[in-house]
This record gives structure tokens, C-alpha cells and sequence, in this order.
């Protein structure tokens, strides 16, 4: 399903993919995909691919249904707001 990371997470400021897996060889499906008026943009997932993009509307983007294996991938969030003091992190796992 389209959608923006920044919608569910205000403070997402860069969202970033570390794919684990080959397409093709480890599963098919999968692919992540960029919605844009003039052309999509598809990446093909392959172990080792960083892929970094803004956290807000430019970047409507899915991920295809996996139709055969496990497509296993690193998922990062970024921001630059500090940290909000009423956050049930302790001061352990804080940035």
C-alpha cells in the first residue's frame, strides 16, 4: 500500500533500507517502488543495496507483495529533533 513514513511518524526525517536478500534468488516480489507523475522508480532489492530517501511527500513509495521466499531487509529511520523528554526510551538506548 502507498504511503509516506513521515505520516505515521512526524519526526521521520530520512528513511533508509538495507536490503539482506537477493531478488530472484532469495524471493520474488518485493520490490520497492517510487511513485512519481512522470515515471516510477522500481528498485530491485539485492543484498548489500543501501537505499536513502527523504521521509516526506516526495517519497510516496510501496513495497511489492512477497510471492515466493523471504525478503529480509534493515529498515533505519532518521530524524534531527532531540529527543522528547516525556518518550518512555530510557536514557540507555537514547541517541
Amino acid at each position: 500500500r502507498p504511503h509516506i513514513d513521515k505520516v505515521s511518524v512526524p519526526e521521520y526525517e530520512h528513511s533508509a533500507l538495507l536490503y539482506l536478500g537477493h531478488h530472484g534468488a532469495d524471493f520474488d516480489g518485493g520490490r520497492l517502488t517510487f511513485f512519481d507523475p512522470d515515471a516510477n522508480a522500481v528498485v530491485l532489492p539485492e543484498a548489500g543495496l543501501l537505499v536513502s530517501f527523504p521521509s516526506g511527500p516526495p517519497s510516496l513509495h510501496a513495497v511489492e507483495r512477497v510471492s515466493r521466499g523471504a525478503r529480509f531487509a534493515l529498515t533505519m529511520w532518521f530524524t534531527t529533533a532531540p529527543p522528547d523528554p516525556s518518550s518512555p526510551l530510557d536514557s540507555a538506548h537514547a541517541a
